[in-house]
């Protein structure tokens, strides 16, 4: 076993605390109370400050950053081969401001080159035994994106779930992570919670869908929850959905999601697929503001002429919308 992790006991932290944390601390602080989660309870989870992310990985830039220990469902530390290096697997949240990407936009989240995509299972809370979780399926599941959040639903008696992505539950081989096929679907009810703009989000809304159909597919029980937006119509998550509303509200929220019809097979479900009905808004909005801005005028045209006459039509409307729109901005 790595250095990291051993003679973990309560403090699922400890393997962080090499060096002593001496600026920053209080972002950290600051970032778990705007979450309902107090610093003892994010560290007995696994997560602690890290004054340069290196401490966990040398491939890690050295900026201050939230170390999150994953384990496996009994507690032990989740390990894996690092070049002929057994590492305990981590993961690093970056505090505001995060450094930009190449992409330009900030890089938030990072995990060592090469190394698996496990699900995270928040540890050190009284009650919560994720054997027993994974072998009741009369114990509802909750499935949202970040550890922050699992963490977050955890503590007030929900069995959540994090992924470290909304397409992070597929296995090299397709289908489910073997983390998640070892659970016991059938007949279980199943929460999906990502953030509240999954339903404006094509990208998340595909990944949603599929999600939903491998689920499916195992025998549970789906719900698509739709979390409200934030009051000034910012992105809400669930942890920021609890902190605003409680956890009764959550509560009622998902009791009153229904659940996908599986005659359908999850993905066929609209409560849980891109809605390109009417006047087709999420989609259509996706190719104005990033897809069709990108793509040159000829490809265009040839998209144009490749699709049926009313699609292709469409296509042409929005190529020209997109061109004024990027003469507007010359």
């Amino acid at each position: 076993m790595s250095s990291y992790g051993k003679g973990r006991c309560t403090d699922m932290a400890e393997g962080f605390t090499q060096r002593p944390a001496i600026s920053g601390e209080q972002r950290f602080n600051d970032y778990f109370a705007a979450r309902g989660i107090t610093p003892e309870q994010a560290r007995r989870a696994g997560m602690a400050y890290l004054p340069s992310a290196k401490i966990a990985h040398p491939a890690h830039l050295d900026r201050a950053a939230i170390g999150i220990l994953y384990t496996h469902p009994d507690g032990s530390p989740l390990t894996y081969d690092d070049g002929g290096v057994t590492r305990d697997f981590s993961r690093v949240r970056y505090l505001d401001p995060a450094p930009m990407g190449r992409d330009g936009k900030p890089m938030r989240y990072r995990q060592p080159p090469n190394s698996p995509v496990p699900i995270y299972l928040a540890q050190g809370i009284e009650g919560l035994n994720w054997l027993d979780v994974f072998n009741d399926p009369d114990a509802d599941i909750v499935l949202t994106e970040g550890e922050p959040k699992g963490l977050a639903g955890c503590l007030h008696g929900f069995n959540v779930i994090a992924l470290g992505g909304v397409d992070s539950f597929r296995g090299k081989e397709g289908g489910l992570l073997p983390e998640l096929q070892s659970i016991v679907w059938k007949g279980r009810n199943v929460y999906i919670a990502f953030d509240s703009d999954s339903a404006s989000n094509l990208n998340v809304l595909r990944a949603r869908s599929r999600l939903a159909a491998e689920l499916v597919r195992m025998g549970a029980v789906v719900h698509c929850v739709d979390l409200p937006a934030a009051p000034d119509g910012g992105k809400l998550g669930l942890d920021d959905f609890i902190v605003s509303y409680g956890a009764d509200a959550l509560e009622r929220l998902l009791e009153q999601t229904a659940p996908l019809d599986p005659g359908r097979h999850g993905h066929r479900d609209r409560r849980c697929r891109p809605d390109r009905s009417g006047d087709q808004a999420p989609f259509r909005d996706h190719l104005l503001r990033r897809a069709i801005p990108r793509l040159h005028r000829h490809a265009l045209d040839a998209l144009a002429g490749r699709a049926g006459t009313k699609r292709g039509l469409w296509v042409r409307r929005l190529a020209l919308q997109a061109g004024r729109r990027r003469g507007d901005q010359a």
